[in-house]
């Protein structure tokens, strides 16, 4: 059996994506807690990792949208397809339709099987099989999470078709995914609801004209006594409050609240608004609904973190009241209000590098920079650049992932019962995957800081830079070179006068020596000829001229110096954009950067190209 249900995808179709095709991280307490019929993986003493499988389908339908404008990243392709929309003037503007106000860039779908009762790579391939008969086409991302109780897949689908056509969610559509679903369930041999009629829940239309659902007392009843008795219906509504299974899911749910605390008070102290927090906490992938259709807020807000299934409500986190819109939008004005001359965005404070974790609450600011100017020495608060904040989002979620495995060692340590930490122990894994992690987050800070001070717009922009980092180190190693070159033939030219005397007096001091006569006397005398002949070439018995000599010799040592530190800087130029190009692989991929890098290096090689052929054109 499966069940299904979708919807759309409007502010952070990034993060969603991101959401679906990552590998499920989850702290647990006991063995008991971890789903032992499916692969897992420990990374330390208490989180486990489940592994997602994941694949993309996208099924050309015939279209002018040929496969050259497909590109590697399937966020790429989704992007693709809408500006494709766009060309052919079949986009439109249906965000009136939306809460956000924005358009719907993608859907997501969800099939959820019951229980264990299909393996992991079968619920995929049931999931591949409904993407390419439903949704022709279009991009699908297709993931099999294996983290709950319930193996189910995700699919994150482009809301335009290589057509230019958008999908339409109607309840027509809604009933062909279900018969789908179900048709392919009974392919492979699993159970199908073949009535649901005693199952059916009342229907209702609220005040604001919203039809609604409850399920019968009676209905309540039944499910209570079979429970009682042991006895539990083929096809129970596993998440109705009565069930065993809603038991598991009250200790699931206190831990989501317990995220969705740290993930609001990390953001909270650099927020300037209520909306300016939800904002940041979509960014980091949560699903939240704060308002109806109308504009109005809602009386409760439900806050989804990218590692739940479902949203918690604000009156169900912490102590039932700090959490919610009112008080926190106090909170944040609170904090205005106690330093009424100096506003958020003023208060950004200009830093020489950002120090982790200090900067993580007031000089990290996600919207605005603190920038200098060289030549009043002036400091002004800007807006940051949307590559800016791309690199501040992925910093903070690797912030928050740290302080979630600092906690979890944390309680470790805390345990009376600790064991010992062997070489090979997952607590000491995870602590190196700690360390890894801040190493990772001082470079992403390292990275942010060079992006502000050279104005980086983007990896092909910092491509070009790499590209003169490199050709000053290259050209600083060739002038070093020179220099030291021309500073040896000075040095040598200056020696050679005290050289010759030296040598002179040596050949006198052993006339009488048989032994030098024999042996040695030819050779200096050889050696002394060729320094009288430098002596007369070069006139270096004038004082003129050796004084000359070693002024030129001075200029060549502060030359090779001042190369030398040219190398250094170049040398420590090219590191510092190495690290930013590390952490953009970490960031969009490294099949991408590389794409990028390549492409570039294509173009300066095309125009290198052009440039001798120009030469030779005008040589002759």
């Amino acid at each position: 059996m499966a069940t299904t249900r979708i919807h759309s995808i409007t502010s952070t179709p990034k993060a969603a994506l991101d959401y679906v095709v990552a590998d499920k991280v989850e702290m647990f307490d006991s063995e008991d807690m971890l789903n032992k019929n499916v692969l897992y993986v420990l990374e330390g003493e208490h989180v486990v990792r489940y592994p997602t499988l994941s694949s993309f389908v996208f099924n050309l339908s015939g279209a002018s949208f040929y496969s050259g404008n497909v590109d590697r990243e399937p966020y790429k392709v989704y992007q693709s397809l809408e500006a494709f929309a766009k060309e052919k003037g079949k986009y439109h503007q249906d965000a009136f339709d939306t809460k956000s106000g924005r358009e719907v860039s993608m859907w997501h779908l969800h099939q959820s099987f019951n229980g264990n009762e299909v393996a992991p790579h079968v619920a995929h391939e049931i999931g591949i099989k409904l993407a390419e008969k439903l949704f022709a086409g279009h991009a699908v991302t297709v993931s099999t999470h294996t983290n709950t109780n319930n193996v189910h897949n995700h699919f994150i689908i482009s809301a335009w078709n290589d057509k230019g056509l958008k999908w339409n969610n109607s309840n027509n559509n809604y009933r062909l995914i279900r018969n789908t679903s179900d048709r392919l369930c009974e392919e492979y041999g699993l159970h199908v609801l073949d009535s649901t009629k005693e199952y059916r829940l009342n229907m209702y239309v609220d005040k604001q004209g919203v039809s609604r659902a409850f399920e019968p007392t009676s209905r309540k009843i039944d499910i209570i006594t079979e429970r009682d008795v042991g006895v539990s219906l083929p096809d129970d509504v596993s998440g109705y409050r009565q069930t065993d299974a809603y038991v598991d899911a009250v200790v699931k749910k206190e831990s989501v609240s317990e995220t969705i605390k740290k993930d609001i008070d990390a953001a909270l102290p650099s927020c300037a608004s209520y909306d300016d927090l939800l904002h940041r906490l979509r960014e980091m992938g949560y699903s939240i609904r704060d308002k109806k259709k109308s504009g109005e807020w809602r009386e409760h807000i439900s806050y989804q973190p990218p590692s739940a299934l479902k949203g918690t409500r604000e009156n169900k986190i912490g102590d039932g009241y700090y959490y919610t819109r009112e008080n926190l939008t106090s909170v944040i004005e609170g904090a205005s209000r106690e330093a009424p001359s100096v506003s958020i965005v003023s208060d950004v404070p200009y830093v020489e590098e950002y120090v982790y974790p200090a900067c993580m609450t007031r000089a990290l600011n996600d919207d605005y920079k603190a920038v200098i100017d060289s030549a009043s020495s002036s400091i002004s608060v800007v807006p940051r650049s949307s590559f800016e904040k791309e690199i501040v989002t992925h910093i903070r979620k690797d912030d928050n992932y740290l302080r979630r495995i600092s906690d979890s060692i944390s309680n470790v340590s805390a345990s009376k019962s600790k064991p010992a930490v062997s070489a090979s122990s997952p607590l000491r894994d995870h602590s190196s995957r700690k360390d890894r992690l801040i190493e990772d987050i001082q470079n992403g800070l390292r990275s942010l800081r060079y992006i502000e001070t050279h104005n980086v717009s983007g990896i092909g922009h910092m491509v070009v830079i790499y590209s003169a980092a490199k050709e000053n180190h290259r050209k600083a190693l060739v002038e070093f070179s020179s220099a030291e070159k021309a500073l040896s033939q000075v040095a040598r030219l200056v020696s050679v006068p005290d050289d010759a005397r030296r040598l002179a007096n040596s050949i006198q001091s052993n006339k009488d020596d048989v032994s030098y006569q024999i042996e040695n006397l030819s050779g200096d005398s050889e050696l002394l000829q060729e320094y009288n002949t430098l002596i007369a070439r070069h006139k270096l018995d004038d004082p003129s001229v050796m004084s000359e000599l070693r002024l030129k010799h001075d200029e060549f040592s502060a030359r090779r110096d001042d190369i030398r530190s040219l190398i250094r800087k170049a040398s420590n130029d090219v590191l510092e954009v190495e690290i930013c190009l590390h952490t953009f692989e970490r960031i969009y991929g490294k099949e991408y950067v590389r794409d990028v890098v390549s492409a570039s290096r294509q173009t300066d090689e095309a125009q290198r190209d052009d440039k001798e052929r120009g030469d030779k054109n005008r040589s002759r």
